[in-house]
């Protein structure tokens, strides 16, 4: 059934957790890179062989049919050949600087180092946050905000969305933007922590 639906919110995180979550969470991005890499690296070798003496083969058509995720990488807008990838289309990023993240199509992941905030977005789209929650790099950026133990009452914050059905809710207050993720003492109101629209130009 469809669901197009969004979130984002950005989080305060506790100055001396704020580099344990950086970290782990960019080491994982760089993870994906380097698998990413390892893909197309497989693709192209394949792709080479896979066509080996066959008169008109299109290399690129059967690398856009088979391996569509690192298609881009290694095919060139009408060419039939596949091209070598390379380092520079997969780059890695320092675990201890700020970072601007894009673990996959329509998420975005803002780390600032001088506020200490994590900024996490994700624009509309068929069940889009669903897909974004089972990837590797958003998983790492949720399960190591739960383990922050240290929070105060300046640090924390939400993570906000709608989806198609509450905004069609004709009751009494309905259809307003909810609440996915909270971080933070029990006790605090985290809603001046959201940003609405934030980040939807990264």
């Amino acid at each position: 059934m469809s669901r197009h639906e969004w979130e984002e919110g950005t989080i305060k995180i506790p100055r001396e957790s704020y580099p344990v979550v950086r970290a782990a969470v960019i080491s994982s991005y760089n993870r994906t890179q380097n698998k990413k890499l390892a893909d197309a690296r497989g693709a192209y070798e394949i792709a080479k062989t896979t066509g080996f003496r066959k008169r008109g083969f299109n290399r690129a058509n059967w690398v856009k049919e088979h391996h569509s995720k690192v298609a881009w990488f290694i095919t060139k807008q009408g060419s039939t050949k596949v091209y070598v990838p390379k380092r520079k289309d997969f780059k890695l990023l320092p675990t201890s600087k700020s970072a601007v993240l894009h673990p996959t199509d329509g998420v975005t992941i803002v780390f600032d180092n001088q506020k200490h905030t994590v900024f996490y977005s994700v624009d509309e789209n068929n069940h889009a946050c669903e897909t974004a929650r089972q990837n590797p790099v958003v998983v790492s950026l949720f399960a190591n905000l739960r383990r922050v133990t240290n929070w105060t009452k300046k640090s924390g914050g939400q993570i906000f969305g709608n989806d198609e059905y509450n905004r069609g809710s004709e009751v009494f207050d309905g259809g307003s933007n909810y609440a996915t993720e909270s971080f933070g003492p029990q006790d605090s109101n985290f809603n001046g922590m959201y940003f609405a629209g934030a980040g939807r130009n990264w």
